[in-house]
């Protein structure tokens, strides 16, 4: 197919791999219509075809040979972004595989890049997982000890949960809204279909309920860890 088209086979790729998660999603081709749109305005090197059978869009991106994942990840979240963009309420899932030097190598770059596809399916998010970063996923499913874990997360978000036990609030499927932006606002109100003022409201309401300062990077990663290792234990 690289050839038909002439794509430079030669140049290293990397695989990325997207589904739709959830129910009553877009169709496959629609999907594989807007990764194609990404493709050509971000002037992206890239086969991409869908696989019906698997329910999936892949693509095959020529990469900055310096950077090879910066290249592929900036495109995936491009991906990430358009797709929320166009389908606010629809999930998608995107996983990313090693880098493949040669053709020979396309195949364990795709096999990577479904398994972490997997694991996005598994964490319900938006955001591309490359698998040379699931190091910190793997090591919370490996940890035994669930009453630490769990701990963790009653530390970080109890009051949040409570609060929204309590108020009948969206305080937590607004972080996790957040996180799957990367803390773009606006992208994030669209989301969740709420006026920007209204998100501003509960993330001001999070601050103080919580006592923290989300502006503060070690403050983000606690929260989206306690997220992701909640997702996690629910899943286990």
């Amino acid at each position: 197919q690289g050839e038909r088209f002439e794509h430079d086979m030669t140049q290293p790729h990397m695989a990325i791999v997207l589904t739709w998660n959830g129910d009553k999603t877009p169709s496959l081709r629609r999907l594989e219509t807007i990764v194609n749109s990404v493709v050509n305005a971000q002037r992206a090197h890239a086969l991409v075809w869908q696989r019906e059978r698997e329910d999936e869009v892949v693509v095959f991106q020529a990469t900055d040979q310096k950077d090879p994942v910066s290249t592929a990840m900036k495109l995936a979240k491009a991906f990430s972004s358009e797709i929320q963009r166009q389908f606010p309420q629809a999930r998608v899932a995107i996983g990313l595989g090693q880098v493949a030097r040669d053709v020979g190598q396309w195949r364990t770059s795709y096999r990577d890049a479904v398994q972490a596809l997997d694991l996005a399916v598994r964490l319900q998010t938006d955001t591309p997982l490359y698998i040379g970063d699931l190091g910190v996923y793997q090591l919370i499913l490996s940890l035994s000890d669930r009453e630490k874990l769990s701990a963790f997360c009653e530390r970080t978000l109890g009051s949040l949960l409570e609060y929204d036990m309590r108020q009948h609030a969206d305080l937590i499927k607004t972080l996790e809204a957040f996180f799957n932006c990367h803390g773009n606002l606006s992208q994030t109100a669209e989301q969740l279909i709420v006026h920007r003022n209204t998100l501003l409201y509960r993330m001001n309401r999070i601050n103080e309920i919580a006592q923290i300062d989300l502006n503060r990077p070690e403050t983000r990663l606690a929260l989206h860890l306690a997220l992701t290792i909640r997702r996690l234990l629910a899943l286990n």
